[in-house]
């Protein structure tokens, strides 16, 4: 029989690692978004956020931030469907955090859902920072 170094099997458990990982994140892109999207278009938040949960989970857990970020965008957005702004903002903050620190054209999405959320809530003040924050991505975005 083949005898393995620990090094070939290491070798080969990483690449297995990273094979579940890309199918997963393939399951989530082109199963799980179209269904929540799905979903949000037939007004069922509830069910969307099931199902954007299980993707939450596995996008903080293999630290996959563009992901990360996308779906907290879209869980966000559930949760004001469901005019619930606290939660909405929750939802987003991992999204928001990371829009605060970059900056950008990504950052505009969850600056926007963010001013949305705060509306809802009467926080009128924290709305206007966040619009500005949002101006202030999307002309950073033409400077490139």
């Amino acid at each position: 029989a083949l005898q393995l170094t620990p090094e070939q099997i290491k070798a080969a458990e990483a690449r297995r690692v990273e094979e579940v990982k890309q199918e997963e994140l393939r399951r989530i892109r082109h199963e799980v978004l179209p269904e929540v999207d799905r979903l949000m278009r037939a007004g069922a938040f509830l069910e969307a956020i099931d199902h954007l949960e299980e993707g939450v989970a596995f996008a903080s857990g293999y630290d996959e931030r563009e992901l990360m970020d996308s779906l907290s965008c879209v869980l966000g957005r559930c949760y004001l469907g469901l005019q619930q702004p606290k939660e909405a903002l929750m939802g987003l903050n991992p999204a928001l955090m990371q829009a605060r620190r970059e900056g950008g054209p990504a950052a505009i999405k969850p600056h926007s859902i963010a001013a949305e959320a705060f509306k809802m809530q009467g926080e009128l003040d924290k709305m206007r920072v966040e619009l500005r924050a949002m101006m202030e991505s999307a002309a950073e975005s033409t400077d490139e």
